[in-house]
């Protein structure tokens, strides 16, 4: 079973409007889909995240193709999987000739733009957007020097989580939120539509938020149980991760605290996404514009004994998705259904009514979220390759299948097991679900020998080289 979006069908010429939607593409990096207070959080503070999620549609099985930033990216930006387009880790490039989905949407006619964090390792104005970022970028270097500054000391470790000392203001996030507002302040008198990418990175590493974030947590969260079992059932490449980062040497206060800081982070963001809202509001722009949310993937803080992205864990794999269009779509619903990020290209281009390419991976979620289907047959799929060993992730229904190069594979039913403690792989009653799953992992996966192989010398000459072939 390959997946290939085949067909666009024009959503916007089925509505009595000619007018295309407006495009607003809010994402953060590392951030849990489980650390939401729409996502049944309890102790969470996420008020602009929730209320995009009660205007519109939350999904709770939705994916990234691969839980490393930069091939997650890819995907998203083009619609494929990050591997077809030779890039596998945060080493390698995205060629500047690839056809992107702004590509799609600037030959459309919007005005694309994308402002803050990119990591495609190549300037998002070869891929299709303006130039908006370039300025974005300049302000950056001088507006966020102690932040800098800051994190260059503290470094990667969740054992390191701490205050920050610096104003929030003079933050990267906080000035990629200024000039999304500085865009969207000139899309009011502009004939054409617009496509806004806003990327921020928090709560990705280094575990670090000012003491006014910290205090809405500190104190109140349990730390997750971990089980000598739950270490045993990690692949290879997770329990080497686990030892070089010294995971199992963290205490529990240690351990409090990091999460208490990720969560700080994230209402920190969540903040960030309400300077970018109110903005639309004030300009009279949001009842056109699609909102969507999400992330390049999650991060464990603590659970199954690990911290970061990297697996196929949900806490890992898993993004949160949010999509709302009043408008056009239901408001208040929730989809369990798999989806993916590389299925957000397909969507917008049938919402906005524009054509795209036959070889995406995704297919779009238009009838689904309108309740003409219920995605009882669609997949997500993820991949990642790490310290020499692949390994490939498959969902679908309640089954999550996990393949890997160096370890055992893995079998989980979601719906019973949300918290991947029961391995079912061994299990002879579900030998079908497992043939069935793998064979669509290996209809899809690229063979570690075809991965390139990172060349510290080449680095400079690849990052100026353009491969005119995608």
């Amino acid at each position: 079973m390959t997946l290939l979006c085949v067909s666009t069908i024009s959503f916007a010429q089925k509505s009595k409007k000619t007018e295309r939607p407006n495009v607003l593409l809010l994402m953060t990096d590392e951030h849990s889909p489980q650390v939401l207070g729409s996502y049944g959080d309890e102790i969470i503070k996420t008020p602009n995240l929730d209320a995009i999620a009660g205007e519109g549609i939350k999904f709770t099985s939705a994916y990234c193709q691969n839980p490393v930033c930069v091939p997650s990216r890819v995907s998203l930006l083009t619609g494929r999987m990050s591997s077809h387009l030779k890039v596998f880790g945060n080493s390698n490039i995205l060629a500047a000739s690839t056809y992107t989905m702004a590509d799609a949407f600037s030959q459309a006619g919007y005005n694309t733009e994308w402002v803050g964090k990119e990591h495609w390792l190549t300037p998002g104005y070869e891929l299709g957007f303006g130039r908006l970022n370039e300025e974005r970028n300049i302000e950056a270097k001088t507006r966020t020097k102690e932040e800098k500054v800051f994190h260059k000391k503290l470094g990667r470790s969740p054992q390191d989580a701490t205050i920050s000392t610096f104003d929030k203001k003079n933050s990267k996030d906080y000035v990629t939120a200024e000039y999304a507002v500085k865009f969207l302040k000139q899309q009011k008198k502009s004939e054409n539509p617009f496509f806004l990418g806003v990327s921020f990175v928090r709560p990705h590493f280094p575990y670090e938020v000012q003491q006014e974030f910290y205090d809405l947590y500190k104190g109140k969260l349990k730390n997750p149980e971990v089980t000598k079992g739950m270490i045993a059932n990690l692949s290879t490449t997770s329990q080497k991760e686990r030892e070089q980062y010294k995971l199992s040497e963290m205490t529990e206060e240690q351990i409090q605290k990091a999460r208490e800081i990720y969560y700080g982070m994230v209402t920190y963001v969540d903040e960030m996404i309400g300077l970018v809202l109110d903005e639309l509001d004030k300009q009279g722009l949001r009842e056109n514009t699609i909102i969507l949310y999400t992330s390049d993937h999650g991060d464990l803080i603590g659970e199954h004994g690990l911290w970061y992205k990297n697996s196929f864990y949900e806490g890992s794999v898993g993004v949160p998705f949010i999509w709302s269009y009043p408008k056009a779509l239901p408001t208040n619903k929730t989809i369990t259904a798999p989806v993916m990020n590389m299925d957000i290209f397909p969507t917008l281009a049938e919402m906005c009514n524009i054509s795209i390419p036959q070889n995406l991976g995704g297919s779009s979620m238009v009838s689904l979220m309108k309740g003409k289907n219920k995605g009882k047959n669609r997949v997500a799929i993820s991949e990642n390759y790490r310290r020499g060993a692949g390994a490939f992730m498959v969902r679908k229904g309640n089954w999550k299948y996990c393949w890997y190069e160096d370890s055992k594979a893995q079998l989980f039913n979601l719906n019973k097991d949300p918290k991947e403690l029961n391995d079912l792989i061994a299990n002879p009653e579900y030998a079908n679900v497992v043939k069935e799953l793998n064979a669509i992992a290996m209809e899809n996966y690229i063979e570690k020998s075809e991965a390139p192989q990172k060349k510290k010398t080449d680095k400079k000459k690849t990052k100026k080289k353009k491969n005119k072939k995608d």
